[in-house]
């Protein structure tokens, strides 16, 4: 993910449900980037929208999947705020209780991993 300033960032999500950035050399956003092995990103797998978002909050994956697809919302700190399971291609989470701010959702199938930045207005 890339910040305001232009660095970009990788987030992984540990077993403990905390969110731990890095900071890449490179942005991996341009035609030429090579998603992660083991991970989707809008190319090759996953929309999620509108975002920034009021309401709701869709999830799509391109592919079809048997196994279990788990959403997660996570707050500035790593704290779930939401947490669903499905074996649905799409899917929606509400986000109108939520606070106007900056969230992360963390989208799990098989051993494919992404977390995306989501704008709440």
């Amino acid at each position: 993910m890339e910040s305001p300033d232009g660095r970009c960032w990788r987030g992984v999500l540990d077993n403990n449900g905390s969110l731990n950035f890095t900071a890449l050399e490179t942005c991996p956003n341009g035609p030429d980037a090579i998603p992660e092995q083991g991970s989707f990103n809008n190319d090759n797998g996953l929309k999620v929208y509108p975002n920034p978002t009021n309401e709701y909050l869709t999830i799509e994956l391109k592919e079809n999947v048997t196994s279990p697809i788990i959403v997660r919302l996570l707050d500035e700190k790593g704290v779930e705020l939401i947490s669903k399971q499905t074996t649905n291609n799409s899917t929606q989470i509400f986000t109108g209780d939520l606070s106007p701010g900056v969230y992360f959702l963390s989208v799990t199938v098989d051993d494919k991993h992404l977390v995306e930045k989501v704008i709440k207005q």
